[in-house]
């Protein structure tokens, strides 16, 4: 399990987002314990991937930016958070 963690914004703007995913292989997930007494996991901000390897990393980032049509920075962001975790400014610190 590794964290990711990537400031993404509009090319030429100031502004950005900072954004968390967490990368899982299904055997990394096999440690975990599931909040609810059923066996299931399910969470916003989690790739499961067979292997990982930093090109997978790039790969799986990429296609999920590549999805975003928005037509500014404020749907970009509201999409991005679909899959991503976007981390509160205050606390970079």
């Amino acid at each position: 399990i590794s964290l990711v963690e990537m400031e993404i914004g509009v090319v030429g703007e100031a502004h950005d987002d900072v954004f968390q995913v967490t990368f899982a292989t299904p055997e990394g997930l096999k440690g975990l314990q599931p909040d609810e007494p059923h066996e299931a996991f399910s969470a916003r901000g989690v790739i499961v991937v067979r292997r990982f390897s930093k090109p997978m990393v790039r790969t799986c980032l990429e296609a999920v930016l590549q999805r975003s049509t928005a037509r500014d920075w404020s749907e970009a962001s509201a999409f991005l958070h679909r899959y991503f975790i976007r981390k509160n400014r205050a606390v970079l610190g």
